[in-house]
């Protein structure tokens, strides 16, 4: 029977990975003062048409020992196009061994986009997070603006011993705005604040329990005082305590 040969020619698809640039991470106490720990999901899909063979996610960097992963599948596992690795679970926990503004690592995605050749490829994304004592953070607007200064910041605590009566923690006079930019490729964010307690400008940490803010700024050449509460647990900072004129 005689041969007949045909030439063939095939293309073959490959994967590619989808991941945030950078993850960031609320204020977290120090794990030194409690159990602490913040965690984000760490989104690893499959953007391509093939099916995308994940072999490793590590993390390294400054503050790699601050950070874990939960939620992660054993690996190498194979990702079809839409999916992601964990199926959702997958998440950067975030537990800081010391206060700072920046407490940087990165996660880093291995994986095989192209079965045929083998050859791996990898992506990178940034983690930041904030390391705090407990304790808040106050930022005073008029009409969603920050105001340049405020003229008077006074913390108070709820005192059990006294009767219930709020006890002062702070006062402070003509307070300027504070603003923080981030180191450029950090993947942290800007900070605009007038005064905290437990960060890195003011480490005096605030102890669980009640707390009453009050605000004197002045506003048309007019001061005005304005009041609020917030309460503080054993892994708490409130980070986003706005006071709005």
């Amino acid at each position: 029977m005689p041969a007949l040969t045909i030439s063939v020619t095939a293309q073959a698809g490959a994967g590619a990975i989808g991941t945030a640039s950078s993850v960031r991470f609320d204020p977290t106490v120090i794990h030194s003062i409690g159990n602490c720990h913040s965690a984000r999901p760490l989104v690893i899909s499959n953007t391509g048409s093939c099916s995308v063979e994940v072999t490793d996610v590590s993390i390294s960097g400054t503050n790699a020992s601050d950070y874990s992963l939960s939620g992660l599948p054993a690996l190498p596992v194979t990702v079809e196009p839409g999916h992601e690795v964990g199926m959702g679970d997958l998440k950067a926990v975030f537990a800081p061994a010391a206060v700072a503004r920046e407490r940087t690592a990165q996660a880093t995605v291995t994986f095989i986009p192209n079965p045929l050749t083998g050859a791996t490829s990898t992506q990178t994304v940034a983690l930041c997070g904030e390391g705090v004592r407990t304790g808040a953070r106050v930022l005073v607007t008029q009409g969603g603006v920050p105001m340049a200064q405020v003229h008077e910041i006074e913390l108070k605590r709820l005192d059990a011993t006294v009767g219930g009566f709020p006890k002062e923690v702070d006062e402070q006079r003509n307070v300027a705005l504070q603003t923080v930019t981030p180191t450029p490729g950090s993947g942290c964010a800007a900070l605009q604040f007038h005064r905290e307690y437990g960060g890195a400008s003011n480490l005096r940490q605030l102890v669980p329990g009640v707390y009453q803010l009050k605000i004197e700024a002045t506003i048309a050449g007019k001061e005005e005082e304005r009041k609020t509460w917030f309460q503080v647990e054993t892994c708490g900072f409130d980070g986003t305590i706005v006071v709005d004129y």
